[in-house]
């Protein structure tokens, strides 16, 4: 279980920035017989509760986590949080990420955790280093995954 820095959140989360993001992933371009995978439940749940929160144990697949990316409207959000906004990131990498991949958690140095959502029935999770964007490490199966292998050491 992740434990959260006290006072990290991002305030409310915003469901019509979870839905323009998930609008902005190219759905009308799937294949035939392909469904667009939903959002992972669990990191839906998990996000809400702990909405763009700063974690205490730190590291999953070696790697430093700064930040759960949040989904609070970006010019309504507390101080610096709203770069934190997963829309405003996403805009930001868009030209160097695929376009099945959501980021969801700052690392350090400018790089990201994302999921790969052209995976059904549920995203894996890949490191995103903002240097070699073409490279995708694995990280975890699913969000689940990822929350059972984060540790305080890396």
């Amino acid at each position: 279980m992740i434990e959260y820095q006290p006072n990290s959140f991002a305030g409310d989360f915003d469901e019509e920035e979870l839905d323009s993001l998930w609008d902005h992933l190219p759905w009308d371009d799937l294949p035939d017989g392909f469904t667009p995978p939903p959002i992972d439940e669990s990191y839906l749940a998990h996000i809400q509760e702990f909405h763009g929160g700063k974690p205490l144990n730190t590291y999953a697949g070696g790697h430093f986590i700064e930040r759960f990316l949040n989904f609070a409207n970006p010019y309504c959000g507390p101080g610096n949080d709203k770069i934190f906004n997963i829309n405003l990131v996403r805009h930001w990498i868009q030209d160097r990420l695929d376009q099945w991949h959501m980021p969801f958690a700052a690392l350090a140095h400018g790089n990201y955790l994302c999921f790969d959502c052209s995976v059904t029935p549920r995203p894996s999770i890949f490191f995103w280093h903002h240097e070699n964007p073409s490279e995708r490490q694995p990280v975890a199966d699913d969000f689940d995954a990822l929350l059972a292998s984060v540790t305080r050491d890396p």
